[in-house]
């Protein structure tokens, strides 16, 4: 099987007092939202690093610039130096029906904003909400691993007016140490996952990155035959904008799919997945697979591929992409099968994240909000 592992880099040093704590942010902090393509958003991810702050994939410039499925801002901090203390995605997403509306949406509130900063990030999200006249509702999804900081944040939300709601992400996922060595890593995977991963040897399969735009319809295809397995709904994603940023970036973004090297074209393909790196850590973020008439699993060998890439970044930890309490023939949950897969690789169920939003309160958010409703009924009496 072909190796396309990148090589070991070597982690940014960030910097910490002398007591091993981050920095203190000053009292004021003045926040902005960035636009696409500002000067000022890679200035301001510097900052974070230099901060020991990681930084989330799907907030930063290089990737937000080649991103055509949703609108993205960037929410960030700043003290009377200029200096950014916290940076947060914010996405815009339009609400089919009521042209013109949309709601908010801001991912992984926590881990990249300075602890002392929370409170300041939250109350400017709210003011983010009120001076948008046509969005309905602030969505904020809490990201961290550390509870200390996850328990922060949801306070610093629920002071500044969010309440509880469901996420828009997961809450708890699995994960893998990666501090180990990758034989000492590999070697904690249960017995059948070292096996799978082993199994792609001996029949007609390769593994290789995806580098590709021709690929993307029998990448969708693969998606479609997976969610009607699992009973979950298709949405088209930009996998356009996904491999051109991989290609720039393989330090950030990987996409690595298994082909039958019996066949040619795009058919070859089988199965594929997608990693994300978020500074200190990396992601399986999405992933699908068909099937063929050899008795192999296809996917342990490609998410052995992100937890290795994963660890050549630096990456201190990586993240299995949420998991469910559910077991495949034991409860009605459509993701079991998906969640029992991922407990080969590890037994470590970790609490990250919680959901929050914050409603508009303005005359016109709650007449789009009675439309909304009233269609939605109209829908399901037809």
């Amino acid at each position: 099987m072909r190796d396309v592992r990148p090589q070991m880099t070597a982690a940014p040093l960030a910097p910490v007092t002398p007591h091993g704590e981050p920095p203190r942010a000053p009292e004021a902090l003045v926040p902005a939202l960035l636009q696409r393509g500002d000067d000022d958003w890679v200035r301001c991810e510097q900052d974070l690093t230099a901060r020991g702050l990681p930084h989330q994939l799907l907030a930063r410039s290089a990737f937000v610039v080649r991103r055509n499925d949703v609108e993205t801002k960037l929410l960030v901090l700043r003290d009377a130096d200029g200096f950014c203390w916290g940076g947060l995605a914010v996405h815009v997403r339009p609400i089919k029906g009521v042209p013109g509306h949309c709601t908010l949406h801001a991912e992984r509130f926590g881990a990249s904003i300075a602890p002392s900063a929370l409170e300041a990030a939250a109350r400017a999200l709210a003011n983010v909400l009120r001076r948008n006249a046509r969005a309905l509702r602030m969505d904020v999804d809490v990201f961290a691993r550390d509870e200390e900081t996850r328990l922060a944040a949801s306070r610093a939300l629920a002071n500044a007016g969010f309440r509880n709601a469901d996420s828009n992400s997961y809450v708890q996922t699995l994960t893998v140490d990666l501090l180990p060595d990758e034989d000492q890593i590999f070697a904690s995977f249960s017995r059948s996952a070292r096996r799978n991963v082993r199994q792609i040897d001996k029949h007609p399969l390769e593994r290789r990155l995806i580098s590709d735009s021709i690929y993307i319809p029998r990448m969708e295809e693969i998606t479609r035959q997976t969610l009607d397995r699992t009973g979950g709904h298709y949405a088209p994603q930009d996998w356009k904008g996904r491999i051109e940023f991989s290609n720039a970036h393989p330090e950030m973004s990987r996409i690595v799919g298994v082909f039958r090297a019996d066949r040619e074209g795009t058919e070859a393909l089988v199965s594929f997945a997608w990693g994300a790196m978020h500074g200190d850590h990396g992601q399986y973020r999405d992933g699908a697979s068909t099937r063929v008439e050899w008795n192999v699993a296809l996917s342990y060998v490609l998410i052995w591929d992100m937890i290795s890439w994963a660890k050549a970044q630096g990456a201190l930890w990586f993240d299995l992409g949420g998991v469910t309490d559910g077991r495949q023939g034991e409860s009605d949950d459509p993701l079991a099968g998906i969640s029992d897969f991922k407990r080969h690789f590890t037994s470590r169920v970790e609490r990250v994240g919680q959901g929050f939003e914050l409603q508009a309160t303005t005359l016109r958010a709650r007449a789009a909000r009675a439309l909304v409703r009233a269609r939605a009924l109209v829908r399901s009496r037809r």
